[in-house]
């Protein structure tokens, strides 16, 4: 793992070792005019053999030793913090992603129970009338898309699509949900979305979490993977996600937002957010 992390991010690699040689090659110059003996001169090779491992070192180092959380300014009023849990022990408001019809049927080829949409329904098992009716009642206040065709596959399914990053915020048992539109279903109820899509809905997400906030933490789990059906990596979601949020104007969460990724071992192995602030801050200074 770590030979083929050692390739996919060579770049950044290469970009840090020079950085490094250049910092521990300038410190040696400068001791070395302050060097009255000569013992540096004199032991010139050895050092440079020194530095240049040195130098590799610090090349390779955010490879060596992954951040389990990190922390990034997107703007003066927002804190965005990406680390591993389970979104929903996380205090504060939740994002759950959903399909364009906000189904609430469980199980029977609609909604499957590993997903994150999934898990928040069986949470409501018991209350799953309510739950419909509040989000009736919120998506009464969006617009439709046009209806391209009848829902039969199940009995009683919502037959009224929204477009993608349409939110809606419910509160039931006294926690907070904002229901965003992720995903497309086709005639098999089967997921089929665009990856030219994603970055708009996250933007469209993100300024919906912006409005209905309410003075409280979010949180979001990483959104596009799995069963969504986007044709990116973790990384590039995870990447994609963080960019979306710089380019949302105004974005005010004055208590954060949160990144949760599930903590498993596949996740684990394909994120590393050292990479993600390495990127992010090389990208906040164009």
């Amino acid at each position: 793992m770590f030979v083929k992390n050692l390739w996919t991010y060579k770049t950044i690699v290469f970009s840090k070792f020079l950085k490094s040689l250049g910092v521990l090659f300038s410190i040696e110059k400068l001791l070395e005019l302050l060097d009255t003996g000569d013992c540096l001169k004199t032991h010139s090779f050895i050092l440079g053999v020194v530095l240049l491992i040195a130098s590799a070192f610090g090349g390779i180092s955010f490879l060596l030793f992954k951040k389990k959380k990190i922390q990034l300014s997107i703007n003066k009023r927002t804190k965005l913090s990406t680390y591993y849990g389970d979104l929903f022990n996380e205090q504060g408001i939740r994002v759950i992603p959903v399909n364009e019809y906000f189904d609430t049927h469980l199980g029977d080829g609609i909604i499957a129970s590993n997903t994150i949409h999934g898990k928040f329904l069986a949470r409501f098992t018991a209350h799953i009338n309510e739950l419909r009716r509040m989000i009736d009642d919120q998506l009464a206040l969006k617009d439709t898309l046009p209806s391209n065709r009848e829902r039969t596959l199940v009995e009683g399914l919502p037959q009224n699509r929204y477009p993608l990053g349409t939110t809606i915020r419910v509160t039931i048992n006294n926690q907070t949900y904002l229901l965003v539109a992720v995903t497309r279903f086709n005639e098999n109820e089967h997921v089929e979305v665009d990856d030219s899509e994603y970055m708009g809905i996250m933007q469209k997400m993100f300024y919906s979490v912006e409005q209905l906030n309410d003075a409280q933490t979010v949180n979001i789990p990483l959104i596009g993977g799995g069963q969504a059906g986007f044709g990116y990596t973790n990384m590039q979601l995870l990447n994609m996600m963080v960019q979306a949020a710089c380019l949302t104007d105004g974005l005010a969460v004055v208590n954060g937002i949160n990144i949760i990724l599930y903590d498993g071992k596949s996740i684990k192995n394909s994120i590393d957010l050292n990479v993600i602030k390495i990127l992010f801050e090389n990208w906040k200074i164009l």
